[in-house]
């Protein structure tokens, strides 16, 4: 392997945060893996102009997306590469309208089985998610609740605090470059990095999430 592969595969062995989700959380764990596929084929789809590579990756970002609705942010992702490299405009459309199949095969599937608690349940976690649930109590709150938590509870990850801090810093160097030299060219073969990173910046940034405190009406 290059040693351009080596680094980050060091770095999400022995990362404190991701050795810890290890233990506690399978379906962020699966996730992450379900996302890697969707960015890799993705990768490959626009460096080929495949429409059979679109159509894959197109299924594993709805795949995503199911799986745990905050993979959706993989959407975002691919709308803002989209903008930037602005080619295969036809084969960036199959992709979208597999992502919409797949979630749409899965919503109707969802609601024939489960019916109104299905949409309950969904409701009752995207208010969660983005702080508008009235009988509960926020545990994040955007940007400055990871911050906080961060600087004291977490501080024992100091390793993926220093990561995330630093990757945020890179990207926000590149924005600037970007905005001054009115051009994506800044990021050049590493365009879907950068967007991938704006993606996840931007989406994780905006949840609010919420989390019911016993004995709280």
């Amino acid at each position: 392997l290059p040693i351009s592969a080596i680094i980050p595969l060091i770095l999400m062995a022995t990362d404190g945060w991701l050795v810890y989700c290890n233990r506690i959380s399978w379906m962020e764990n699966t996730l992450l893996v379900i996302v890697i596929a969707a960015i890799w084929l993705y990768a490959r789809a626009v460096d080929t102009g495949s429409r059979s590579r679109y159509l894959l990756a197109g299924l594993a970002v709805g795949c995503a997306a199911i799986f745990k609705h905050v993979g959706a942010y993989l959407i975002v992702v691919a709308l803002f590469h989209w903008l930037m490299v602005r080619k295969h405009n036809r084969q960036h459309l199959m992709m979208f309208g597999v992502v919409a199949a797949v979630i749409g095969l899965y919503v109707i599937g969802m609601t024939v089985v489960f019916g109104h608690a299905y949409w309950l349940a969904t409701d009752t976690q995207f208010e969660r998610t983005f702080g508008m649930h009235g009988n509960s109590s926020g545990s994040v709150h955007g940007i400055g609740g990871i911050i906080r938590p961060a600087l004291k509870e977490y501080h024992i990850f100091y390793a993926t605090i220093i990561l995330a801090l630093g990757s945020m810093v890179l990207v926000a160097v590149r924005a600037v470059q970007m905005v001054r030299r009115r051009s994506f060219s800044v990021v050049g073969k590493y365009s879907l990095l950068f967007a991938w990173s704006v993606g996840a910046i931007v989406c994780f940034g905006a949840i609010r999430s919420e989390e019911r405190r016993v004995g709280k009406e």
